[in-house]
């Protein structure tokens, strides 16, 4: 059965759905390619599953190919179901963003820094901090994100600011 099939019995809520996919299935080149090519599906269910069996993966120490990275990097400006736009925020931190891609993602991670949603903002800000110790040319934006985060009004976005402050 494709990942798009097993997807689609995803409801956007029971978690236990993705992990059974990501324990059933290895994560094979052909798996992420597969993973990266969906996380832009319109039905947002799918592209969210999709992107949180792919985090899942990098986290567990799955590493993604230069044209898996360029294939994902291109698709960023295409996710926009917000719990997609989470999920691959989450995983800036796991992954190894060459200086091609930089930008690109500092791009998507400013974009999701201005949502309503405060989760998003939260983790907008952790990936864009992830990103400036790869990239120290990202560190002022990420020093002035950090900052305007520990102001948010949001409860979720303080801690997670005093979480990248502590080191965690």
């Amino acid at each position: 059965m494709s990942l798009h099939l097993a997807l689609a019995d995803y409801d956007g809520k029971q978690v236990a759905t993705l992990e059974e996919i990501r324990d059933s299935r290895a994560p094979t080149p052909e798996v992420l390619d597969e993973v990266i090519r969906i996380s832009t599906a319109a039905d947002g269910h799918v592209a969210a599953g999709a992107t949180w069996l792919l985090r899942a993966w990098v986290e567990a120490g799955a590493v993604l190919t230069k044209s898996q990275m360029r294939a994902l990097t291109s698709r960023l400006p295409e996710v926009n179901d917000p719990w997609a736009r989470l999920h691959l925020c989450q995983t800036v931190r796991s992954l190894n963003v060459e200086p091609a891609h930089a930008e690109a993602f500092a791009g998507f991670l400013r974009s999701c820094r201005s949502s309503d949603r405060p989760f998003l903002r939260a983790w907008a800000t952790d990936g864009l901090h992830a990103l400036a110790s790869a990239h120290p040319e990202y560190g002022a934006e990420a020093t002035e994100a950090v900052e305007d985060a520990l102001g948010d009004p949001a409860a979720s976005v303080r801690a997670r600011a005093r979480r990248i402050l502590d080191g965690r």
